[in-house]
C-alpha cells in the first residue's frame, strides 16, 4: 500500500510540475539490474541493523525500512522530497541510506510550523536532521515540492 501510494505521488507530482527525467546513468551502479526489480538484498539486511541503532523502529518497522533501502538502491534518485518533517527520523533515514550506498542525492524536507497543531514537536522539530545535509524548508508541501523539482530538473 505505501509503495503504490508513494508511485501515486511520484505521477500526479510529475504530472504536476512537469515530466521529471534524469541525468544519472543508472547502469554504472552495481546494485541496479535492469532487467529485474531487485536489489541486494543482503547488503540492506546488514546495514538495516545499524540503521536501527540511528533511528530505531518506530513508526518504521523493518519491513518498512527495507521498502525504503530497497527503493533508494533501485531507483538511484537524484532528489528526494521527505513532506512532514515531525522529529526528520524518515529524512534522517533518507540520508543514512543514501550514504551508506553511496548514492548522491539532495534530500528536502517539508513540514508547516504550527505550534497550535497536536502532533507539533515543538523544539524537537527536526531533531533527527541537525547538523546533516538535509535541507528543512517550513511551509505548504505541495507548493514547496513542485517549486524544488522545477528548480533541480
Amino acid at each position: 500500500m505505501v509503495l503504490h501510494n508513494f508511485t501515486k505521488l511520484v505521477h500526479y507530482l510529475s504530472a504536476a510540475c512537469g515530466n521529471l527525467e534524469s541525468n544519472k546513468s543508472k547502469t554504472s551502479h552495481p546494485i541496479y539490474h535492469p532487467q529485474f526489480i531487485e536489489v541486494d538484498k543482503y547488503l540492506t539486511s546488514q546495514y538495516l541493523l545499524k540503521l536501527i541503532k540511528i533511528v530505531g523502529y518506530h513508526p518504521y518497522p523493518l519491513d518498512e525500512l527495507s521498502l525504503m533501502a530497497s527503493a533508494v538502491q533501485y531507483h538511484m534518485p537524484d532528489i528526494i522530497i521527505d513532506i512532514g518533517t515531525h522529529q526528520g527520523k524518515s529524512a534522517r533515514i533518507w540520508f543514512e541510506l543514501t550514504q551508506h550506498f553511496g548514492i548522491q542525492t539532495s534530500i528536502h524536507t517539508i513540514d508547516i510550523f504550527d505550534p497550535n497543531h497536536p502532533e507539533f514537536p515543538g523544539h524537537a522539530l527536526g531533531k533527527f536532521i541537525r547538523d546533516i545535509p538535509v535541507e528543512q524548508h517550513i511551509g505548504e508541501g505541495y507548493e514547496i515540492s513542485c517549486d524544488l523539482i522545477k528548480n533541480y530538473f
